[in-house]
This record gives C-alpha cells, sequence and structure tokens, in this order.
C-alpha cells in the first residue's frame, strides 16, 4: 500500500473553494503531476455531488418533543452526578462524619437506662474466673485423655 500523498488532506478544501489563491494555485500544479490527488478529488466531487443531489430531510411531528425530552433527561442525569460529586468532596464528608457520629452517641446513649440486674453485675465482676473456670473444665478433659492414653499403652 503507497503512503498517502501529503497533498490529499487539502482536496476537500479546494473542493468547497476553502484555500486561499496561492494555496489553490500550488494544489492545480501538483494535480497535473499527481495522478492519485486526481483519483481521490473526482471521488470527493462524486460524493459531493451525491449528496447535493439528496432531497432535503425534514424531522417527523414527534421530533421537537422527543429531542427536547432527550436534552431534559441528559441535564437531570447531569445535576445528579454534579450533586453525587459535591457530596464526596469539599466539607461534606466531614460534615456527613460529624452527624453520623451525633447520630450513633444518641442511639447508643438512649438505650437501656435500667439498673443492671445483681447477676449480670456478679458476671461482669467474675468474667475472668468464669473464663478461668472454662479453661479449666477443658484442662480436665486433657487429663482424662492422657489417662486415656496411657491406659491404652498399658493394654
Amino acid at each position: 500500500m503507497s503512503n498517502p500523498c501529503p497533498k490529499e488532506p487539502l482536496l476537500s478544501a479546494y473542493l468547497d473553494s476553502e484555500l486561499t489563491d496561492t494555496q489553490a494555485d500550488e494544489l492545480r500544479k501538483h494535480l497535473a503531476d499527481c495522478p492519485g490527488c486526481r483519483r481521490v478529488l473526482e471521488s470527493l466531487g462524486h460524493a459531493d455531488t451525491l449528496i447535493r443531489d439528496l432531497p432535503p430531510l425534514s424531522p417527523s411531528a414527534a421530533f421537537d418533543r422527543t429531542f427536547w425530552e432527550k436534552i431534559e433527561t441528559l441535564e437531570r442525569e447531569s445535576r445528579y452526578r454534579l450533586w453525587a460529586r459535591h457530596i464526596f468532596t469539599g466539607w461534606r464528608p466531614i460534615w456527613a462524619g460529624a452527624i453520623m457520629a451525633i447520630v450513633v452517641a444518641v442511639l447508643v446513649y438512649s438505650g437501656r437506662n435500667d439498673p443492671l440486674s445483681p447477676e449480670d453485675v456478679f458476671i461482669a465482676e467474675h468474667m475472668e474466673l468464669l473464663e478461668d473456670y472454662d479453661m479449666i473444665g477443658q484442662l480436665e478433659m486433657l487429663e482424662q485423655l492422657d489417662a486415656t492414653e496411657m491406659m491404652k499403652d498399658l493394654s
């Protein structure tokens, strides 16, 4: 595949009379010597003619309504994204965290206010002993396991 001619990007502007006189003169001289650019210019001219010969389009009766509905939807989504972005930037997260801490504190401190039963107080005061008791029970099971293994070894 051959490399495109460096003058090829100017062909569409030449066809639309958008080049300066100097640029157009230089391109005409180039077209006399470059068959590739002449073929591209001919193709562009053919496509341009086909497009100009198309009948004009007229929008449907519902076009205006649906167009503005889509615009409204896009604007609504844009506002939502903007609102969401503002929530997570600046001072808002700090305020939100402070408000959440206050709400949690109120919920925690507004809980049960009735006094603890004597059983609850006893359990709280002797929690360490209860944990040790569980451990002692497990040690007794290990001793029984050792005794069982010794009996197996004797037999």
